[in-house]
């Protein structure tokens, strides 16, 4: 059992939302998931920005809204997202979070390697920050 240091104060832990109850998930989730990529093969930013090569491919189911922001697993909420699009998307989403008062989102994101590394197209000239 790991034991809270005396100098750190503990947070009350959140039970999970509702959204949770609704997930796809298993079978379900990885036949969504090839029919997303069948139909739409490539990162839907990188093909609004002009980009139509193999560095677009598409690896990430996105939710458009997040389901901790009230979106849902319909089709219409879905996209296919690269994973440079998806780190900067989730980065921008943690930030949304900390001002709503969940400050651990950032720094999990930034754990995750996500710290300061797109704001644009990571395939646009001058796009790729320098950190990491």
């Amino acid at each position: 059992m790991v034991m809270p240091r005396a100098n750190q104060p503990t947070a009350p832990r959140k039970g999970w939302s509702q959204h949770g109850e609704h997930r796809l998930r298993g079978r379900k989730l990885q036949r969504a998931r090839a029919g997303l990529f069948a139909a739409e093969p490539l990162c839907r930013m990188c093909v609004a920005e002009g980009h139509y090569d193999l560095r677009a491919r598409a690896t990430i189911r996105d939710h458009i809204i997040p389901l901790a922001e009230g979106g849902t697993d319909e089709p219409e909420n879905i996209q296919p997202l690269c994973q440079p699009h998806h780190d900067a998307k989730t980065l921008e989403e943690a930030r949304r979070g900390a001002l709503r008062g969940g400050a651990g989102l950032i720094s999990a994101a930034m754990q995750d390697g996500n710290r300061g590394r797109l704001e644009k197209c990571p395939y646009g000239s001058g796009s790729q920050k320098n950190g990491g």
